[in-house]
């Protein structure tokens, strides 16, 4: 866990997303309708409008559900833009405006559900689709 302590950073929640995968999504390349809760251009109907059960879908390679689609999930991190050097397990900063959430909720088009996608927000907004929290315990 990192230093924030059992609060999970954007770089533990693309981590955790990935399951070891280097490829856009943990699913591969391309993600569907049939493994997520997302919004598809190319099925018909193009959403199921609405949020589904978390076991609806596989989980990746390390059983976790709904890494991509169905909400997007707050990390603790708040929002900077990524550092042009290389850096291992980075942490965001102490303060901000926008805190970073990641995935992409079931209205967000396959296009933005990769593993490495990162949006922002105000924690003070007040909207209908927003982004969701992913409960994190550190075992010993």
């Amino acid at each position: 866990m990192s230093s924030k302590g059992n609060s999970q950073t954007e770089a533990e929640w693309e981590y955790a997303c990935r399951a070891g995968t280097t490829t856009p999504t943990h699913f591969g390349e391309t993600l569907s309708m049939a493994q997520a809760n997302i919004y598809s251009f190319e099925d018909e109907p193009p959403c199921r409008g609405g949020t589904t059960s978390v076991t609806m879908f596989q989980p990746n390679a390390w059983g976790l559900f709904d890494m991509h689609g169905n909400l997007g999930e707050w990390c603790w991190d708040w929002y900077a833009e990524y550092s042009v050097a290389e850096v291992v397990d980075p942490v965001g900063p102490d303060i901000g405006q926008e805190r970073i959430f990641r995935s992409g909720g079931y209205h967000v088009s396959t296009r933005l559900q990769r593993s490495a996608k990162r949006s922002k927000l105000s924690p003070s907004i007040t909207i209908c689709i927003g982004p969701g929290i992913r409960l994190v315990r550190s075992l010993p």
